[in-house]
């Protein structure tokens, strides 16, 4: 759940950064956010449906 919360506090920077900045970000940049996002929503929501599906199994 830890890595979880990290996802949201990652995507919470990363938007305060954007607004820090009211600045254009280039595309480029913007894709590798977008990139570093889907990968950790990716990886937190295997580790999610793992858990569950761990702790349905145990109870």
């Amino acid at each position: 759940m830890t890595n979880f919360f990290d996802c949201i506090n990652c995507k919470v920077y990363l938007m305060n950064e954007v607004i820090r900045r009211k600045t254009r970000i280039s595309k480029k940049e913007l894709r590798v956010n977008a990139k570093i996002i889907a990968l950790l929503a990716i990886s937190n929501f295997g580790a999610y449906v793992g858990l569950s599906f761990y702790l349905t199994i145990i109870m």
